[in-house]
Order: C-alpha cells, then sequence, then structure tokens
C-alpha cells in the first residue's frame, strides 16, 4: 500500500533534493523548493532518511520557474533549473559555507555573489557524459546518468555547457554507430581549459585503424582536439598517436 504525506520543504540538500521534516523523521524530495508544500509518496528508507516521490505541489514557491532544458526531469545532469538564477547563486553559496563550517573554517566577511545575465547558460566547461551501444536495435545512447539511475538519458543538447558545434549530441548519436569498434567506447569527456575544445573518449579496448582514422576526420571537421583514454594504464593519447 502506497504511504503519502503532506510536508512542508524547510532546505536542499547538496544533490538538490528538498528537505522536510516531521517529528523526528527526515525526508528527501526531488524536485521541490523551500517554503514549498508537497505531496509526496514513500519509497525507501536508507541511514534514518525517508527518500520519497514528489507528487504534487500545494503551495509554490516564488522562486520556482520553468526549466528551460527539455531533458531536465529526467537527466540527472542538473539539479536546480526549477530555480530561478539569482536563488541558485544563494544556494550554492550557502553550500559552500556549510563545507567550510564542517571544516571549522570561520569566514569574517562574504563578499556578495556575482551575478551575471549572461552567465546564466553555458558556463560547464567541463563534463563527462556516458556512451552505450544497443546491439539489437544498433541505437547509441549518449548522455547523463538518469536522476538516481545508471540508465543513460539521450540528449540533443545541454543549456549549461559551453556552446560548440561539436556538442551536438543528436550528431553524435548518429557518428557514432559508424565506428568499428563502438561497443568499445564507454564515455565523452568535455573539456575547455582554453579557447581549444578538447573531447576525450574513454575506451574498453585498442581502436582500430580505421576507426583512428575516422576520429582523426571528426577532429579536423568540428575543429576540436580529440584524445583516446584507453581503460588501462596506457596513458591519454592524441587521436594522431592513439593506438
Amino acid at each position: 500500500m502506497k504511504r503519502t504525506l503532506t510536508l512542508t520543504v524547510h532546505d536542499l540538500a547538496s544533490d538538490g533534493h528538498g528537505i522536510a521534516r516531521s517529528g523526528r523523521d527526515v525526508y528527501f524530495i526531488p524536485g521541490v523548493l523551500p517554503g514549498e508544500t508537497v505531496i509526496a509518496e514513500i519509497l525507501e528508507r536508507k541511514r534514518k532518511i525517508w527518500y520519497c516521490r514528489l507528487i504534487s505541489i500545494e503551495q509554490v514557491s516564488e522562486h520556482r520557474v520553468e526549466p528551460p532544458c527539455p531533458h531536465y526531469k529526467r537527466c540527472g545532469g542538473c539539479d536546480l533549473q526549477h530555480l530561478s538564477y539569482p536563488q541558485q547563486v544563494i544556494v550554492k553559496q550557502q553550500r559552500v559555507a556549510r563545507e567550510l563550517s564542517r571544516q571549522n573554517i570561520e569566514v569574517e566577511k562574504w563578499d556578495s555573489p556575482l551575478i551575471a545575465d549572461d552567465q546564466q547558460w553555458h558556463y560547464r566547461r567541463r563534463a563527462r557524459l556516458g556512451i552505450r551501444y544497443n546491439k539489437v536495435n544498433h541505437e547509441v545512447f549518449v548522455g547523463f546518468r538518469e536522476s538516481s539511475s545508471k540508465h543513460l538519458t539521450n540528449i540533443d543538447t545541454c543549456p549549461v555547457l559551453v556552446e560548440h558545434r561539436a556538442l551536438d549530441w543528436k550528431a553524435w548519436r548518429e557518428r557514432l554507430p559508424k565506428l568499428e569498434g563502438i561497443t568499445r567506447f564507454t564515455h565523452i569527456e568535455v573539456l575547455q581549459a582554453s579557447e581549444r575544445l578538447v573531447l576525450v573518449f574513454r575506451v574498453l579496448k585498442k581502436l582500430t585503424e580505421n576507426d583512428r582514422i575516422r576520429l582523426q576526420g571528426w577532429s579536423s571537421e568540428l575543429d576540436v582536439d580529440i584524445y583516446i583514454r584507453p581503460d588501462d594504464e596506457r596513458p591519454l593519447a592524441a587521436i594522431n598517436e592513439a593506438c
């Protein structure tokens, strides 16, 4: 029998889950904000915390916004897009303050948070996405893990990653099946430490010569640097050096 409760959220955990209390019990609820009254279904208890599924929001926070990303509800890459940007900055500063407090570090004075409208999106310069190949229908999945799951969410674009034509994930789902050893590819890392974008592919086994040549071609076509990270003790290698 399903057990539901009406709860009032008073804080956010480090993973973005809302925190509510009832008596001595603590509840974690995804997709909610402080000040909201919600109806939640209890799923399980771990380490004295009840994990719940959101059923409905009865009282909505004034800081709630509509997430712009079409993948947000399933993708586990972000956890605060339903919170207004100025409030996101405040919440993130509070997280830093809590971590410093846990380390017994006292901050005498906090500067005001830096809020820039042009940095609300496309600010993330590093990410790791999963790659999974379905042998049955020859379909490739490229994306982040689903929230609280090992499954991948296929994404077309990501509004928080830096902008670059090489980060069209729908196009990568069409390219990757052309590789002879697609089953060897497990992850793709995005790195931009300077003006140059770097893509690092994690592979389980040695690349075939045809795949190395194909990746070199994509590197030139998309104007990015491609590296291979073997799943063994061999070091990271540029695609023109990989074997």
